[in-house]
């Protein structure tokens, strides 16, 4: 498996430099090239003993047992090639530059596409009953349920806090939510049961432990009513985000669309 090096997300790619930097440091390099402050160009330092020092910055910083080509390699932000040629070379000042800058580029890279990634979208909902209740699922995992895709599906919900949205039949969206102290399996289930004052229908009341009896069906109130959002959702989506994002984009889309949502609390940035 390889390693996870990205830290949470908030952290600055100049961390990465940072840390080159100290290794660099510890090899006797005491500044950097050009806009890195590098005092001499003819300066260079051999590269396997470079990524030796920087590997074993990496095995300490992430407790790992060992650091492998490739994991060295996609720390850096380079083809597993060049570590191997890198090794067999020394290093002048503006290959080590273009390391520290690849390496902040990759980071950066990292950090954006684990910070917000996609579960599924525009799914549609399949209304189960769960228990004597009566309590709404989005989907059940039996009958024609048990295909693969569902039990992933609901696995990576039940791993993942983040976003989700619901939307209508037409596909408008209806409500936006946020999953961040339960996950979003449980989350996105909870709120499929909630009845909100917020959300309400005209009906009419049917006796349904009565018999039904033609001639003496009589006209009956028509009543505004709330409903659960479970009655009326046809599709939801679910992104798995970054715990330190969570809130803000929350917010973000309940006001992107404060005249389509159904949600109550209009959140402040």
């Amino acid at each position: 498996m390889a390693a996870n090096f990205t830290k949470a997300p908030g952290s600055y790619a100049c961390i990465r430099i940072v840390f080159i930097c100290n290794v660099l440091t510890s090899l006797g390099v005491s500044a950097l090239l050009g806009p890195f402050g590098l005092e001499s160009r003819e300066q260079a330092m051999d590269g396997a003993i470079l990524l030796e020092k920087i590997s074993q910055q990496i095995l300490e910083t992430h407790s790992l047992t060992q650091v492998t080509d490739k994991d060295l390699a996609d720390y850096l932000g380079v083809k597993v090639t060049t570590i191997s040629q890198y090794k067999r070379r020394n290093l002048t000042p503006l290959l080590v530059a273009r390391l520290i800058r690849q390496s902040a580029v990759a980071h950066e890279r990292r950090i954006v596409e684990e910070s917000l990634r996609i579960i599924v979208e525009q799914f549609p909902i399949s209304i189960s009953v769960t228990n004597r209740a009566g309590n709404y699922r989005i989907f059940s995992i039996s009958g024609e349920h048990t295909k693969p895709y569902y039990k992933g599906l609901k696995k990576e919900l039940e791993s993942s806090n983040g976003i989700y949205i619901f939307y209508d039949s037409r596909g408008k969206a209806i409500y936006a939510g946020k999953a961040k102290k339960q996950n979003l399996w449980k989350e996105i289930n909870d709120v499929l049961n909630k009845k909100r004052a917020v959300q309400t229908i005209y009906n009419v009341y049917h006796p349904l432990n009565s018999e039904y009896t033609p001639s003496s069906e009589k006209r009956r109130n028509i009543s505004k009513s709330p409903i659960y959002i479970g009655d009326y959702a046809s599709y939801f989506s679910a992104y798995a985000i970054a715990e330190n994002f969570i809130d803000k984009l929350e917010a973000y889309l309940i006001r992107a669309f404060p005249n389509d949502l159904t949600n109550i609390k209009m959140e402040n940035i």
